[in-house]
């Protein structure tokens, strides 16, 4: 077999060191602009993780673009994308448990004309069939010469389905029988690893589940564990043979309670026994992966933390695995919601121990309230999410799109109310119907605040009046002022209807002349504005609910809140906006773009008050000190990415970024300024890309609240090509 670096070279390329795992390929010249399609093929079909940057410049000037990938099997990876300047490298990121993987195949070629028609051509079909409104999207920004993902080659070319979990599973997830070798040289390498205490709480005796829990911790590379049974004294007859028997594993204990104990008491009582240094909670039927407990122990000897949890899966009496839950890093408002942290979450003993443990009454909701009484002791940045599917949960696990059963929705509920008081947030929690998903209304102070609602607008009458109306008529909140932005409006009908709604003391109007600058037109008007909260509002904006502003101010006043977005829809009723997330199309995208208005999307996320990395400015509530303290939007960034990068300052400020869907309107997307396919348009759409690229370029590559498991090229959380 030919050696990666004569691969690499027969395609005109050489190897060069780039730290770590990766690999930088540079050609012999500087490839020369144009559309490239370029496949890379490594000896392992195996990987965890492959990412392609593009290196621009040199020196200080020297800056990476990422690149989508598509996977195409055995190995095989490729992507079809425009190099609009001079390449100098191709870097080669891996994640393969600290081993460089050998290339076993490299192709870079630039396409000809006629291939680069049939390929838009095939690729443009593709989008009119799925969403017209992505074909417009895609022939923007290709005019703009930056493509975003659209132009790429799909593994099958269609969409990904749920089905795909299990070509996830042979293309990305961990083989621990592999990869045996290489934790058990990381664990012997260390002396700081933690050991462990599992506590299962049992209600009835199931030899069968109990069994699958027991086998694989006994297969666990980590040794180091002891596992607590918690039963009731009802039980104590069937577990006889399990604590007398000669063969029995000296690290299982058994605690046997008082008839009628709440099962915080036995885990209490664990508690109070164990000697290990940190306590996972499971269900009897749940498997813990053989590398878990290491993986975990390795995270916690190699880092400052005091809670830890992990991804997880669902698995049928079959032993097929389906259901993946990839979930988002530290996310404090996604908890309150709903306790995503689910299994595996392991907690530092000294710091339960310190809350006092389980508390009783609380049900099926007890590890809710523990999550959350731990996060108010702990700083977030000893937190940690530790991104492999660690454990496998059997069928019927906890489901926030699925009703709860309403003594754990109660629970949960008083769980998160007495969690709210003790960090001086007060706020009325209450159970969504039909889902395991909790709302909280958030308490504004008496006399509430004034909003300024700003809206820019420029003529299209039908589209301000609708959004005028709707604001004036049917929003609930009262203290607030509705400042309209005329960027140089001249239709009479519509300098007809803006004297007319100016009569309204609730309105003013603020003439703005000279060319559209949605974020100079903002500065321009909240520096006029009396409200200490601010509301971003687009003229192509509709209110549905009555209470959206109320919900998204009691948000903002929050201390540690910035931004707050809406849930926007369609006029067809499909959501447009559920959050923006970072990396998409190599920028950003909308999260559940095209999701059924009802549905509740990944996980709940469709569904849930979370945190986001950035929310869409169409619809956009802040105080009014934040903003100045970041100094207001961006007025480089004239039309796009604007709210990218204003909610990036705001995170890089310390605060977090939020969305609700319990504040709903409706967007007619870019109605008022049109579909922007002129060339000046498009070269200012090309640079704005560029700039948000440039100056946030390393956060765009990863979003905290999004999973590296899921595609980056479609807005949909379906798993990753």
């Amino acid at each position: 077999m030919a050696s990666a670096a004569s691969i690499v070279e027969s395609a005109g390329f050489t190897i060069a060191e780039a730290g770590g795992t990766a690999m930088r390929l540079v050609p012999r010249r500087p490839l020369r602009p144009g559309l490239y399609d370029v496949e890379i093929a490594f000896a392992s079909s195996r990987l965890s993780d492959v990412g392609f940057d593009f290196e621009y410049g040199a020196g200080e000037r020297a800056r990476l673009r990422t690149i989508p990938l598509a996977y195409l099997g055995q190995g095989r990876y490729r992507s079809v994308c425009d190099v609009p300047e001079p390449l100098q490298a191709i870097v080669v990121q891996t994640d393969t448990l600290g081993e460089r993987p050998s290339i076993a195949g490299f192709r870079v070629a630039r396409l000809g004309p006629l291939a680069r028609l049939r390929l838009l051509g095939g690729r443009a079909f593709e989008l009119l069939r799925r969403d017209p409104r992505a074909l417009f999207a895609a022939f923007r920004r290709y005019r703009a010469g930056v493509v975003r993902g659209d132009v790429i080659v799909s593994r099958r070319g269609n969409d990904t389905q749920a089905g795909d979990y299990e070509t996830w599973l042979a293309t990305f997830d961990d083989d621990p029988a592999r990869d045996a070798p290489y934790y058990r040289e990381r664990l012997a390498g260390s002396a700081t690893l933690p050991s462990f205490a599992i506590f299962l709480a049992l209600d009835r005796f199931d030899p069968e589940k109990l069994d699958r829990t027991v086998v694989a911790l006994q297969a666990q590379f980590h040794e180091a564990w002891e596992l607590h049974l918690v039963a009731g004294a009802e039980l104590k007859p069937q577990f006889a043979e399990l604590a007398a028997g000669p063969e029995r594993d000296r690290r299982i204990r058994l605690l046997v309670g008082q008839e009628g104990d709440d099962p915080a008491t036995g885990l209490n009582d664990a508690l109070t026994q164990t000697h290990a240094d940190w306590v996972l909670r499971l269900d009897a039927g749940d498997i813990l992966r053989p590398h878990a407990l290491a993986t975990i122990g390795l995270a916690i000897a190699e880092s400052t933390v005091d809670l830890v949890y992990s991804d997880e899966d669902q698995i049928d009496r079959n032993g097929r695995r389906h259901t993946p839950r990839f979930k988002p890093d530290w996310s404090p408002d996604l908890l309150r919601s709903w306790n995503y942290l689910g299994r595996v979450t392991a907690w530092n003993t000294e710091t339960l121990r310190r809350l006092g443990g389980w508390r009783q009454g609380f049900g099926a909701a007890r590890d809710h309230d523990v999550n959350l009484r731990a996060t108010e002791q702990v700083a977030a940045d000893r937190i940690r999410h530790v991104a492999k599917v660690l454990v496998h949960v059997e069928d019927g696990g906890a489901d926030p799109a699925r009703p709860s059963d309403p003594a754990a929705a109660e629970a949960s509920a008083r769980a998160v109310s007495e969690h709210l008081r003790r960090i001086g947030r007060p706020g009325q929690v209450e159970p969504i119907a039909g889902r395991s998903i909790l709302r909280i209304r958030y308490a504004i102070p008496a006399p509430p605040p004034l909003v300024s609602i700003i809206v820019p607008t420029r003529d299209r009458l039908p589209l301000l009046r609708g959004c005028l109306n709707s604001i004036l008529e049917k929003t609930a909140y009262a203290s607030f002022e509705l400042i309209v932005v005329d960027n140089a409006s001249r239709e009479p009908e519509t300098l007809r209807y803006l004297a007319t709604v100016a009569v309204d003391r609730r309105v003013r109007v603020l003439p703005y002349p000279g060319p559209f600058n949605f974020s100079a037109i903002n500065n321009f008007a909240v520096a006029q504005a009396c409200g200490s909260v601010i509301a971003l509002v687009n003229n192509d904006i509709e209110v549905l609910a009555p209470d959206w502003l109320t919900e998204m101010v009691g948000h903002a006043l929050r201390p540690e809140i910035g931004c707050v977005g809406a849930r926007l829809l369609y006029p067809d009723g499909t959501v447009q906006h559920a959050g923006i997330v970072l990396g998409l199309g190599g920028l950003a995208g909308h999260a559940h773009k095209g999701l059924p208005g009802g549905a509740p999307g990944y996980v709940g996320r469709a569904i849930a008050a979370c945190n986001v990395s950035a929310v869409t400015a169409a619809c956009l509530v802040v105080r009014r000190s934040v903003y100045e303290e970041v100094g207001g939007l961006n007025e480089e960034l004239a039309v796009a990415f604007n709210d990218v990068d204003f909610c990036l300052k705001v995170l890089r400020a310390g605060y977090l970024n939020l969305w609700t869907p319990f504040a709903e309107l409706r967007h007619h997307e870019s109605a008022s300024r049109g579909a922007e396919i002129s060339r000046d348009q498009a070269q200012r759409f090309g640079r704005e890309i560029e700039l948000v690229k440039r100056r946030w370029g390393p956060a765009l590559r990863r979003d905290p609240y999004y999973s590296r498991e899921l595609t980056a090229l479609r807005e949909d959380y379906s798993l990753r090509p």
